[in-house]
């Protein structure tokens, strides 16, 4: 494979991991930044939130996460993997997706607010 393959995937991928952490982290962020979308990233994530409130329902905002990792194949936790990327999401559901994440991201943060104002 040459190397302005790798390049565009590297591209893409980054591109899109961006794309979903300024979702997240624009609803969420103010209690918890998602630094990255790696399994180890993810579970800080979701450990820092339930420090914060234990009551509050993320398998919606998680449930995106894993879809988008799994069909963008952004599970890779080794730099090699960054390279193999085979980006099987045609753009139109990206969007979509990114939509699902910023609807269940928003509803997340409204529940962090209520179950902290109690």
């Amino acid at each position: 494979m040459n190397s302005r393959v790798n390049e565009t995937r590297f591209v893409v991928r980054t591109t899109l991991e961006r794309r979903i952490l300024a979702v997240v982290n624009g609803q969420l962020g103010q209690f918890a930044a998602l630094n990255g979308l790696t399994d180890a990233a993810v579970h800080s994530w979701t450990y820092t939130l339930r420090q914060i409130e234990n009551r509050c329902d993320l398998a919606s905002v998680l449930s995106v996460l894993d879809e988008f990792a799994t069909r963008a194949e952004l599970k890779a936790d080794e730099s090699r993997d960054t390279f193999e990327l085979t980006l099987r999401m045609p753009p139109a559901a990206t969007d979509v997706l990114l939509d699902r994440l910023s609807v269940a991201a928003n509803r997340t943060r409204a529940e962090l607010g209520r179950l902290r104002s109690t």
